[in-house]
This record gives structure tokens, sequence and C-alpha cells, in this order.
């Protein structure tokens, strides 16, 4: 039997880790779409993670080695952005008094956490770890055994999961796409807790694989487009309402997330190798960060498309020395950086 292979997946990805770099460079509109770029890669993760994971055998040892991978590429992309991480740290244990015991504890919560704000969305904690981007390798890391138990705990009932999950949307939602209404702070936002939807849609996607190919492409296709400008036309209405111009999380956000998950799933593009697509996408959002302090030096007044180019660019190049690297050294910790 031939292996399916999820090659709209792989584009949709590399799709997603541009709209996050968007975010970062202020990008007018993409911007607002990049915002569906880590629920997707929540999906997708959560997606490939319970399609082998229901069938293994050795489930334990299937979960730890998923985990290792995320874990190696997060230590790996922590030493690139060390620098980052040690001025974090002395300049929040100035900010708190000096070093102490308690000062180490708290930098340490920061540290996990890297990309939380305080009650008054003043920038304490933020970065704390060197890149904030970082959050969403440390919420998948607790994410999908945080799953794995509500799975067991519920017994595996859909509904009440589901039900569970969209309570805590609704919650997310209530602080930040009406934020400006509720004045909630923001807690939780960056952490596991909100990807959970998204683990759960994945873990869908997985147990019902065979019926995915049924769906009218056309037809969800057509969905798709839809929601996207649902969505879009949401986050510009929110904004001119008073709110964040690229809310975390809006009403839209789960559906337009999913069908557009299904969407990639099924695009079926057998001629095209979209293995580097797929490595690219991860090696672009994790390699952000550096070019973005770079570029922000020479930022040209109101140009955020300058930013925006720059910064993909760069990272491109580096993606480029980094597989030639790995392709006529062969060092081994390399392939842990994608």
């Amino acid at each position: 039997m031939e292996r399916k292979t999820y090659k709209g997946i792989d584009i949709i990805k590399l799709l997603a880790a541009i709209g996050v770099v968007a975010i970062h460079t202020n990008f007018p509109l993409l911007n607002i779409i990049g915002r569906m770029g880590v629920p997707l890669f929540a999906i997708f993760s959560s997606f490939f993670f319970f399609k082998h994971y229901l069938i293994a055998r050795d489930k334990n040892t299937f979960l730890n080695s998923f985990l290792k991978r995320i874990f190696y590429l997060f230590i790996a992309w922590e030493i690139v952005y060390s620098p980052l991480a040690i001025k974090s740290f002395f300049k929040m244990m100035n900010m708190w008094g000096g070093i102490s015991l308690i000062n180490i504890f708290k930098y340490l919560i920061c540290f996990v956490f890297p990309a939380t704000y305080n009650a008054n969305g003043v920038d304490i904690t933020y970065n704390a770890n060197g890149w904030d981007i970082s959050w969403y390798l440390l919420a998948t890391l607790a994410g999908i055994p945080l799953m794995l138990i509500i799975l067991k705990v519920f017994h595996n009932n859909l509904k009440i999961i589901g039900f569970f999950c969209l309570s805590l949307e609704f919650y997310f939602i209530l602080i930040n796409e009406f934020g400006y209404i509720t004045k909630l702070p923001q807690i939780g936002t960056h952490t596991c807790i909100r990807l959970l939807i998204y683990f759960f849609i994945g873990y869908i996607m997985a147990l019902k694989e065979s019926k995915l190919c049924l769906i009218n492409k056309k037809a969800v296709l057509f969905i798709n487009v839809i929601f996207i400008l649902i969505f879009l036309v949401e986050n510009i209405l929110v904004f001119k309402a008073g709110g964040s111009y690229t809310s975390e999380e809006v009403f839209s956000t789960v559906p337009t997330t999913c069908i557009t998950a299904i969407t990639a799933s099924l695009i079926n593009l057998r001629s095209l190798n979209t293995f580097k697509l797929r490595q690219f996408s991860t090696f672009l959002y994790c390699s952000q960060k550096w070019p973005l302090i770079i570029f922000e030096k020479f930022y040209i007044m109101n140009n955020n498309i300058y930013l925006f180019i720059s910064v993909l660019v760069m990272c491109f190049i580096l993606y480029i020395i980094y597989i030639y690297t790995y392709g006529k050294f062969r060092f081994s910790f390399l392939k842990y950086f994608s």
C-alpha cells in the first residue's frame, strides 16, 4: 500500500511561518493572517503525532521520541540565542533588586513562559530566554502530554473534551479579542492551555484520517477562502472598535484554522518534493529572532515591507548555509536545527 504524504501541509506550514514573520515585522494585512500560524503549527504537530501514536506498538517510547525531538530543537536554538538570554537574565535581576534564589526561581518561570506579560501589559517577563517565539515549542512539550491526560481522564469522550476545549477558547477570546472591553489580563495566552483546542483538532483529524479523503476538495477550498475573509474582517472590525489589530484569538480563529488544516491535508502534489519546504518552515520560525534584531537597527521609517523582506532573505541565506554545512561536514548536532 502506498504511503500517503501530506505535501499540502508542508506548503501551508511554510506559509504559516512566513505569516509569523509578518506579525513581527508588522506587514499590513499579512500580519493578521499570520495569527493563524501558530494554531496551524499546533494542529499539524498534533495530527502527525496522533497519526503515528494511535497505531504505535509502544506508545510510551513513541511519545518520548516525539518530546525529545522538540526538546532538542528548543535546546539547539536556545544555544544560538544564549547571549540574548544572558542579557535578559541580568536585566531582570537588576529590575527585581539583584540576584537571589527567589529572583532566580522567578526567572526560571519566565524562562519557561518567555512570551508572558504582567497583568498591566508591561513588558517585564517577555523574552526571558532570549527568543519569545520559543513559547510554541515549550507549549507543545507540555501540551501533547496534557492532551493525552485529558483524553484518559474523560475516557476519550469527544463531546466532553470538545466542550472543555471550547470553553477555554471562549476565555481566550474574552481576554484577547474583547480584552479592551473586559480589561482582563492576558494570562495563559502563550501557554499550552491556549493550544489545547488545536491539539484536539489535530487529534480528531488523525482519528478520522480515512474520512478526510472523502471531503469535496472544491467545496472545502471555497469555504476556506470565505472563512479567511471573515477572519480578516473580524480582526479589522475589532481594531476599529478599539481593540488589537492582530488579536491573538478571535471567534473565527478556530474554524478558519481547522478548515485550512483540512484543506492542506487534501492538497496532493505528487511530483513536488516538499521535504526542504517542511525543513525550512521550522528553520524560518526559529531563526527569525536574530535577523529581526539586526535589521531593526537599520529600520527605514514606515517601511514594514522592507523589514519583512530583509528578515525573510536573511533567514533563507542562513538556511542555505545550514544545508551546505550539514551536507558538507555532516556535523551531527546540526540535525536538531530544523
